[in-house]
């Protein structure tokens, strides 16, 4: 009868130790956990980044989309003088102000913001997304002028009905530009433009890789 408890015993103890992990089981399935949940964590965050960034970038092509709307109805505007109801609207971009555009009412039709009196409101960029330089391409050379080289300092694209195209100025006077290019950029460097051609035609896009 010892022997057969003694056996009973020592099958216990075998399976106690074969239901069980080791020190060394319990650090290997707590690392690889570990690698798990971050590689979701950082792949979370990087979605999520570019969910807004991309967002982001639609909200100013509505912008933009809405100066347009505005400036072919008949949207009446305070002048200061009195109402007026053939005003053109644009947006304007300022290379001194990474976190801010303007949508203006052309109160003196000349095609560019001038503050106060043409302010319609300010929208603010946020989370960290700035907006990285803005580039106006030539008409006739297609050569681009953009902030990030000096060249150009102010961006502004206003619409005038009853002509649906885009009225497309900068501080560097003399030119008449075919596109402009807004670049969004966000705190992971991840990039959007807004592009926007003289005939009205406004789109969102991802900036190609320099080979």
């Amino acid at each position: 009868s010892f022997l057969i408890m003694w056996e009973f015993n020592s099958c216990n103890k075998k399976s106690a130790n074969k239901a069980g992990f080791t020190l060394i089981e319990m650090l290997v399935v707590l690392s690889i956990f570990s690698f798990i949940a971050v590689s979701l964590f950082v792949k979370n965050s990087s979605f999520n980044s570019n969910v807004t960034l991309t967002n982001l970038a639609y909200e100013v092509a509505l912008s933009i989309r809405q100066a347009q709307v505005y400036g072919l109805s008949v949207r009446n505007f305070d002048t200061g003088a009195g109402q007026s109801f053939a005003v053109g609207y644009g947006v304007n971009f300022d290379a001194d102000n990474n976190v801010d555009y303007i949508f203006y009412a052309d109160s003196n039709e000349d095609g560019y913001y001038d503050p106060p009196n043409e302010l319609v409101e300010t929208f603010s960029l946020r989370r960290g997304n700035i907006l990285e330089k803005f580039c106006a391409t030539e008409s006739i050379s297609g050569v681009d002028r953009c902030s990030d080289t000096g060249e150009i300092s102010k961006l502004d694209i206003s619409f005038k009905r009853p002509n649906p195209d885009a009225i497309i100025r900068t501080d560097l006077l003399g030119y008449s530009y075919r596109r402009a290019t807004i670049f969004l950029v966000s705190p992971e460097g991840k990039s959007r433009m807004i592009v926007v051609r003289d005939s009205g035609q406004i789109s969102i896009e991802q900036p190609q890789p320099i080979q």
